[in-house]
Order: C-alpha cells, then sequence, then structure tokens
C-alpha cells in the first residue's frame, strides 16, 4: 500500500495527528485480534517482547537531519552501514571470539608482569588490576564510498549524501524483511516514513524515488508513508493514497478520497499536465499514464482514416491513471466544451474501479480493454527480445501466459523500465500483433474518429 500525508505539518501538531489516526484506525472496522504466546514468566519484559516481535518494522528518514560535523551518518553514510553490518549476528559472534582471545593474551601478559613487579615492589604491584574494555568496533573500521572523481562522498553536496542515505534506508529495510523470510519468522511488515523526500533532490531523482516507493509498495507487507510541500511530487503519487490532514478549531482531521485530493489540488497549487494544440480540440481520449499516451498516439496516427489536420483534433491524456495529476486532467478537460471525450481503462479491477469513479455529469464513454495492461498488447517476441540481452532482469512468462493477458502475468516495474528505454510502446512492428488485438485496437480507433 502507498499512503501519503499531503501537505507536511508542524511539529507542533504530531501527536494530535496520531490520536487522529488511531481513532481513525479504530473507527475503519479493519482491526483484528491476534493472539500473542507468551512464556510462563508474566514479567512484563517478556510481554513487551512478544508484543513487540509482532509490531512492524518502522523506518523514519526525517527531512530536518541535523548537518553537522557530529553528525556521522550525514557526514558520511558508510559510518550507518558499518554499524548495520557490525550488528549482524554472525559478525557479532566472531568479534566477541577475538575480543575473548585478546583479553585472554592480555591478561596473562599482565598477570605475568605483576607477578614480576610484585618481588621488587609489593605495594605498588597489589594496587595493580588488569581492567579490560571491550572496543568500540565502529570506530576501528575505517571505510569510504569516494568517486571516480576522487572526491569523498563526506565532501559531496547535501542532496547526494541526502540520496544514499535515503536508499540505505530502503536497502535496511529490504535486509531485514529477506532475513525474516529465510528464517521462517512471522509474516514480518515494514512501514517507511519519509518526510519530504524531494529535499536538496533532483527533479528527475524525485520522479525515480517515487517509483521506486510504488514498486516497494507493491509488496502486501510493505506500506509507505511520505510527506511532501512539492506540487511536482504530490501529482504523481497514487491519488488513493493521499490523506490531507488539517486543524481545525484544534481539531486534527484526517480527510481522504475526493476531498482531500480536491484539497491538496487547491492547496498546492497543481496544474493539469495536457499539451494544447493551436486548433480547435474536438475529442480527448483519457489514458492510465505516459506509455499508455505512447501506445495509443502511435496505433492512432497509424490505424485512423482521417488525415493529419483532422487527427490533430484528437489528443490523449493522462486522466485514467491512478495518479493525482490524472484527476486534475480530468476536471480542466472537463471545463472544455468537446464534442467527445473518451475514457480506455486497463482490463484489471481497478479499470473498473476507474469507470466506477466517473461522475454521470462528465459525459466520457468509456472503453474497458480485454487485457489486463496496456504491455500485453505489445507483440510478445518483441518483449522477449528486449529481455535477451539482459539476464539480470528476467523474464520468464510463455507466449501462452502472454497471450491470456491476465493480471499475474503483468510486468515488473524494472521490467517496464526496460520496454520504457527502448520505446518499445512506439517502437513496435504493428504487424506481429496477433490478429484478435489488431481486431480489438481497430475497433478502438474507429470508436475514437466516430462522429
Amino acid at each position: 500500500m502507498f499512503s501519503d500525508i499531503i501537505p507536511h505539518v508542524d511539529k507542533r501538531v504530531s501527536t494530535e495527528i496520531r490520536k487522529a489516526a488511531l481513532k481513525s484506525a479504530a473507527e475503519s472496522g479493519k482491526l483484528d485480534t491476534i493472539e500473542i504466546s507468551i512464556n510462563n514468566k508474566g514479567a512484563l519484559k517478556d510481554i513487551s517482547s512478544a508484543i513487540y516481535s509482532n509490531l512492524p518494522i518502522y523506518q523514519l528518514f526525517k527531512a530536518d537531519r541535523s548537518n553537522n560535523d557530529g553528525d556521522s551518518e550525514i557526514q558520511d553514510p558508510i559510518n550507518a552501514i558499518i554499524k548495520v553490518s557490525l550488528a549482524q549476528q554472525h559478525i557479532q559472534r566472531q568479534l566477541e571470539s577475538v575480543s575473548k582471545d585478546i583479553e585472554n593474551s592480555v591478561k596473562n601478559i599482565t598477570d605475568t608482569t605483576v607477578n614480576m613487579l610484585q618481588d621488587m615492589n609489593p605495594s605498588i604491584a597489589s594496587d595493580l588490576d588488569a581492567n579490560f574494555k571491550t572496543p568500540n568496533w565502529s570506530s576501528v573500521f575505517k571505510f569510504s564510498l569516494d568517486t571516480n572523481s576522487g572526491i569523498p562522498l563526506n565532501k559531496r553536496g547535501s542532496g547526494v549524501r541526502r540520496l544514499i542515505l535515503l536508499n540505505f534506508f530502503r536497502s535496511e529495510a529490504k535486509r531485514k524483511l529477506d532475513d525474516a523470510e529465510k528464517e521462517n519468522a512471522h509474516n514480518l511488515d515494514i512501514i517507511y516514513a519519509f518526510e519530504e523526500p524531494e529535499t536538496a533532490q533532483h527533479p528527475k531523482f524525485q520522479k525515480m524515488l517515487i517509483d521506486s516507493f510504488k514498486t516497494i509498495s507493491e509488496s502486501k507487507q510493505i506500506q509507505v508513508f511520505i510527506t511532501t510541500h512539492s506540487p511536482s511530487i504530490a501529482q504523481i503519487v497514487p491519488k488513493d493514497g493521499i490523506r490531507l490532514i488539517k486543524k481545525d478549531n484544534n481539531d486534527i482531521n484526517i480527510l481522504s478520497n475526493q476531498e482531500a485530493i480536491s484539497g491538496v489540488i487547491d492547496q498546492l497549487g497543481i496544474l493539469p499536465n495536457i499539451k494544447l494544440y493551436p486548433d480547435q480540440i474536438e475529442c480527448a481520449v483519457f489514458v492510465e499514464g505516459p506509455s499508455d499516451i505512447e501506445f495509443f498516439e502511435y496505433i492512432y496516427n497509424m490505424l485512423s482514416t482521417k488525415k493529419d489536420v483532422e487527427k490533430e483534433k484528437t489528443i490523449f491524456v493522462s486522466g485514467g491513471g491512478t495518479s493525482i495529476v490524472d484527476a486534475v486532467n480530468l476536471k480542466f478537460v472537463g471545463q472544455l466544451r468537446l464534442k467527445k471525450k473518451i475514457m480506455i481503462v486497463d482490463g484489471d479491477d481497478s479499470g473498473k474501479k476507474d469507470i466506477s469513479r466517473l461522475d454521470e455529469n462528465d459525459d466520457v464513454t468509456t472503453i474497458q480493454l480485454q487485457r489486463s495492461t496496456i504491455e500485453f498488447y505489445l507483440p510478445y517476441n518483441d518483449v522477449k527480445q528486449a529481455f535477451s540481452n539482459r539476464p539480470q532482469i528476467h523474464f520468464s512468462t510463455t507466449e501462452e501466459e502472454w497471450t491470456s493477458g491476465e493480471d499475474q502475468y503483468k510486468l515488473t516495474g524494472k521490467q517496464k523500465s526496460i520496454i520504457k528505454k527502448l520505446d518499445l510502446y512506439s517502437k513496435f512492428n504493428f504487424e506481429n500483433l496477433r490478429q484478435d488485438i489488431k481486431i480489438e485496437l481497430l475497433e478502438i480507433i474507429s470508436t475514437i474518429d466516430r462522429n
């Protein structure tokens, strides 16, 4: 689940927010009772340990982390990684063994020294006692991450250090999740909380971070929360996860659904992302996202029987997807006096939900694809070829499975990124498509062109 709380709120109301969140969760009626096994001692620490082991791991990355010489994680993120490595059990056992060997060796030498001193000055010898202190191993090991230009990481800008720290938090949570699976532990859950992930980051990295958050949130065991002041971040997160926290007369209210979306659009000033043509627009076709726009523009220009000047009066808009900018686009186009508005949605359950959310007054013709996502409309051999030289990106789907177009055979986020990099959505060979897909696409284009 990808959830996000927009906009960021003052820390003075953080306690009230937690109270409101707990109240909202309790009122949702989705809380379950779980029996927890504890030992017979009944000690408070045993009970708390049993409860703690059943709670999700909570990873918080604060926006206002200190940035001074005393903050080793900010100055050199590798220090944080060293601490995590040293905390692993097998390394701890090895260090304890080495430490014990050194302690015994030192004690033997000091005992011999004291015994010899006893012969010369008993009073001084009697006051001596070997006191071994366990070493701080994190200060013993020194590593650095250097760039190809020879600049140490701790000398790079705050944006670079923050970017690495963000990914350190991600990798550490993933490691804990993997360890739990290997040890057949209980179903470990992880909650990521990121305050303003856009801080000091290039817009390209901001989008990459959000795409990464979307990918990891696809796991049922991972939930992602972010806070943001950024309109560019807010417009690309899933709109179903939008939460707007407002304080009215000292009461904290958590808004969701359309009420939250409208509030966020207003407060952050989110604008529609639509390319307007100089000529009069007659038809707007809403699709799920940028990849769908590439695909249908390519198919439309190929299959439409209209002249080029007429084709320009039809635009393809991201308005049927899950992000908040889709809602903004849909609202904006709704205010234009167009002859025709069409929405093309995926063939999965989310596509059905998108259709159900439409207002009757929108006057939108809906088309639901027969396959669950647009990727299944790409030729199988073209997709398979895209991964042939990339063994690190596994693609084992058979042609029969791909042809079925079922939800369970969807491409992963990493696989989709390869397809995008190769521009496969707009550079495939139409003749390589199956006949039934050609017929379906021809019917869609015909619907678009029909007066």
